[in-house]
């Protein structure tokens, strides 16, 4: 039995790294943003409670919760809670980042290097007593950026045209990473594509880009207008295979170095049309209203959400220009044609007994998922990009 560090464990994928940490029979120390009016083991209950753990995990100490920042210097540590974790904890997994389409340069900077600097000096410390066996880092396939049509598995050497400044921000902490590679310290770096539900049920802890996506190419977003989506595809990845995967390349001594693509691959990554059908299957299926679908070049529709965002003669609410916004970004996000290599990874995985399922068929049981819980309860949310 094990412990690992863990932080994010209140994200997407975070909360399933908890859950699969817990149930292998391991135990965890949580690093967690301090909430107001929250103690430590009421935020984490909460997520116990989701996936119908139980709460005396924490009064048994199987799970001990740390109140830090990651943007923090030392993650916002105490030095008496920092000794404790390290003499504890075997791996460490960082799963936490800062996922909105519109983070400054410098918040999504910071979000990524004061983690690994933090890593690497505790690995290199050598006053520390009992330093991580391991550390994986979460990144993302978007470190190709728009540049790279067929990501591979491994660091990168050509600069990137990003899309956002997530990915610009994870490719720069990939180059640290691969200079810290060279003096031999324990590091491995997995990379997600888009994060869904659950395999099995289609049930996730938070709801990310996926689903506006789907719900975009339904056309419940445009009012049915829509970009020719020609044969472009969407890499997604049930989030159950992401977190075991993580758990067991971090646990394996010969994954140091080494980057993981958990993702579809250009073989099994669904095209924007099946997407398409299956979202607008989903809402049918729920009794919801669809509207009829309408197709504009690329360029026409992009170039009238542009003047109808800065038209001076139209003032518009707010509310609408933000939507007119995010609807920019994700014509642009849609219009990149790329795919990433996972061969090397489904071969490491498959050996440890870990296969993925078919897109095909766990999309629909994640559009049931959401729609039960969020459009059915009105309570949207804002738009994020993935995990990875």
């Amino acid at each position: 039995m094990a412990r690992f560090f863990l932080t994010g464990a209140t994200g997407a994928l975070g909360s399933y790294l908890l859950k699969e940490i817990l149930q292998s029979g391991n135990d965890l120390d949580l690093l967690v943003r301090a909430q107001k009016g929250l103690s430590p083991s009421q935020k984490i209950g909460s997520l116990l409670d989701f996936f119908k753990l139980d709460r005396d995990l924490l009064r048994q100490k199987r799970i001990r919760v740390f109140w830090g920042d990651i943007s923090s210097p030392q993650l916002g540590l105490s030095q008496s809670d920092l000794y404790d974790i390290l003499e504890s904890s075997d791996y460490m997994i960082h799963s936490a980042a800062d996922l909105s389409f519109d983070t400054p340069l410098e918040v999504a900077f910071k979000a990524c290097f004061d983690p690994i600097r933090f890593v690497l000096q505790v690995l290199s410390d050598s006053s520390t007593s009992r330093p991580f066996k391991k550390v994986t880092l979460v990144s993302t396939v978007g470190v190709g950026g728009r540049s790279t049509p067929l990501v591979p598995e491994g660091f990168l050497s050509k600069e990137g045209d990003f899309h956002n400044n997530y990915e610009r921000a994870k490719r720069a902490l990939e180059d640290v990473v691969q200079q810290a590679l060279e003096c031999d310290t324990p590091l491995a770096v997995a990379r997600p594509s888009m994060i869904i539900g659950d395999s099995h049920c289609g049930q996730i802890y938070r709801f990310q880009i996926f689903y506006h996506i789907a719900q975009f190419l339904a056309g419940l977003k445009t009012l049915g207008i829509l970009p020719e989506l020609g044969e472009r595809t969407l890499d997604v990845i049930n989030v159950d295979y992401v977190a075991r995967g993580i758990q067991s390349l971090t646990e394996d001594p010969q994954a140091v170095g080494k980057v993981f693509h958990l993702c579809s691959g250009p073989k099994k990554a669904p095209s924007l049309q099946q997407v398409q059908e299956l979202s607008r299957q989903a809402h049918l299926r729920h009794n919801l209203p669809l509207p009829t679908l309408r197709y504009l070049p690329r360029n026409r529709l992009q170039s009238l959400l542009n003047g109808l965002q800065f038209a001076r003669h139209l003032p518009l609410p707010h509310n609408v220009i933000g939507r007119i916004k995010a609807m920019n970004i994700m014509l642009e996000y849609l219009g990149t044609e790329q795919e990433f290599e996972n061969q090397l990874t489904l071969r490491y995985l498959s050996e440890r007994g870990l296969r993925p399922s078919d897109p095909l068929d766990y999309i629909p049981k994640s559009l049931d998922y959401y729609l039960n819980k969020k459009v059915k309860s009105h309570r949207p949310r804002g738009l994020h990009i993935e995990n990875r």
